[in-house]
């Protein structure tokens, strides 16, 4: 459900706008007779400085179909005798119960009190005054009318009211919930025009976060409508200058800016500021401009979560870095190749979530955890001696039982450390990567011969990743494969070695990252493909046949 549909009832819309309109509407049913004598009452009256926009009808459904089509109307003036009997009366459960519109003032203005009494019309009718035309001076008529839009300028401004507070609750609701980062700025960015009512010509920039070489840069993090194709760059690229004009004063005031053109302000925390500017005019009332400040510091307060969420990250994600470095190939691996495999296995997730593939095995937050946890996968390889790993010879039984053994080690290790955590953790993801994605998809791998979907989806993706990463990578006993070579190395296993519908997303993967970031290779040889040599390597990607 999206935010508006959150805020949406069957048969109710938003409610009307307390401003007042361009014209009253107010429709008059009557006797055709009648019609002209009440018109001409009417003429000229106005109210706040805005006049009246007559509507006339002489029988019910004719008044109906103006209810209809004019769904504006203010104040009907009803003459309950309509055709020698009270059939006006009909139109009042139409009014409140069909349309479901209470706002509308219902007025009785009756020439034959005898046949429809006060008391009776008030009493058993959802009417909202009454007047005979015996009384119907043009200035009773008048006081009349005020009356009848000043209660419906009051029933608009508290269904405004609602309407706007249940806007800021749905706006700010979920904001200390968003766990990704990655999500907080175009996720604040829609809540903040949701709630304003405004359009969706948006920005939300950033300063001082230190991603960027240039300290006075205020980098576009999200943006929408008209503005949506300055995402990421600098906020002075927008052609518009008093955008950039007016995020700059709420940089350097910290003051929140209100004017026909927009509003904008500022949100800090930890040394970084965050900067709203949402274009258009505001649609929110004076007595309820402070939801805005309800907004920013509700804002706030996530943008710190968020900043904690990220510098955490990058702690844990640097942890990890050096365990993958010290885990596999010693001295051989760089953080550069890490980043590649983390990479690779983040987009060959992120396709399958993307197609719907796996549904029961697929979610947003495995896409999130699986690229950290890719880096652990050979963890367990810290308990195999060095002089084993380093051999380029063939193995023998014993050295391969006890490489073959790192595969329980490192889930052993990562499992006791997942425990102390709550829920699904990137630890408990890399501890299932680490037993399992030696599995083969035929049933032939290690360490329990699992086949098929019995082997965890992570595991089958890290399985793909690794050993792609592997070929184009550079050891201490071969050069590094071409990459055109190690991609259909590997996609001819589909099947055998690899699950052929990852098989299917690494190779959009490939063709993804190869066109939006053209150097992830980072440097994979094109070098012509060395003689194969039997040893760890061999014996990790293939087995001992």
């Amino acid at each position: 459900m999206n935010l508006t549909d959150a805020l949406t009832l069957p048969g109710a819309g938003a409610p009307e706008s307390s401003a007042p309109p361009a014209a009253w509407t107010v429709l008059v049913v009557d006797d055709g007779s009648a019609i002209e004598d009440t018109l001409r009452l009417l003429a000229g009256i106005h109210y706040k400085n805005t006049p009246l926009t007559l509507l006339s009808a002489d029988t019910v459904d004719r008044a109906k179909e103006l209810l209809g089509k004019h769904p504006d109307i203010a104040v009907v003036l009803l003459e309950p005798v309509l055709g020698g009997a009270n059939q006006g009366l009909e139109l009042v459960p139409f009014i409140r119960n069909a349309l479901g519109n209470h706002r509308i003032r219902i007025m009785v203005h009756t020439g034959h009190p005898e046949m429809a009494p006060e008391r009776d019309v008030v009493d058993n009718h959802e009417v909202d005054g009454y007047l005979t035309k015996a009384e119907a001076t043009a200035d009773r008529l008048r006081t009349t009318l005020v009356t009848a839009l000043r209660a419906l300028g009051r029933v608009r401004a508290e269904g405004s009211l609602r309407y706007g507070l249940a806007k800021l609750i749905v706006a700010t609701g979920e904001l200390a919930k968003i766990k990704r980062p990655q999500h907080f700025h175009q996720d604040l960015l829609d809540r903040l025009t949701f709630m304003l009512g405004m359009g969706k010509d948006g920005l939300l920039c950033v300063h001082g976060d230190g991603s960027s070489p240039d300290d006075g840069a205020i980098r576009v993090m999200a943006a929408s409508g008209r503005f949506a194709p300055w995402k990421g760059g600098d906020v002075a690229a927008v052609p518009e200058e008093s955008v950039s004009a007016t995020v700059r004063h709420v940089l350097a005031s910290g003051e929140t800016v209100r004017t026909p053109q927009c509003v904008s302000f500022a949100i800090k925390a930890r040394g970084v500021t965050g900067l709203a500017y949402v274009a258009g005019e505001c649609a929110l009332r004076d007595y309820n401009w402070q939801w805005v400040e309800v907004f920013r510091m509700k804002a706030e307060s996530a943008f710190e979560n968020t900043l904690l969420i990220s510098e955490l990250g990058a702690v844990q994600e640097a942890t990890v870095l050096t365990l993958a470095r010290l885990s596999e190939h010693k001295d051989e691996l760089n953080a550069g190749q890490l980043r590649r495999l983390e990479l690779l296995t983040t987009e060959i997730a992120r396709i399958l979530h993307e197609r719907n593939a796996c549904p029961d095995e697929i979610s947003e937050d495995l896409v999130d955890r699986i690229g950290l946890a890719s880096l652990l996968h050979d963890i367990g390889m810290l308990f195999v001696p060095e002089h084993i790993q380093t051999r380029e010879g063939e193995l023998d039984d014993e050295d391969y039982e006890l490489i073959q053994q790192h595969a329980d080690a490192g889930y052993r290790l990562l499992k006791e450390a997942a425990n102390s955590l709550r829920g699904p953790s990137f630890l408990a993801t890399a501890a299932e990567i680490a037993l399992h994605h030696h599995e083969r998809f035929d049933g032939s791998g290690y360490p329990s011969n699992l086949k098929g979907s019995d082997i965890p989806l992570s595991a089958r993706i890290v399985a793909v990743a690794d050993v792609f990463d592997a070929l184009v990578s550079d050891r201490h006993h071969r050069r590094a494969w071409p990459a055109a070579d190690a991609i259909r190395w590997t996609v001819d296993r589909a099947g055998t070695q690899f699950d052929p519908v990852v098989i299917d997303a690494f190779k959009a993967a490939i063709e993804r990252l190869t066109a939006t970031t053209p150097d992830w290779l980072m440097g994979a040889a094109p070098a012509p493909k060395p003689k194969a040599k039997r040893g760890l390597l061999g014996m990790l990607l293939g087995g001992r046949a």
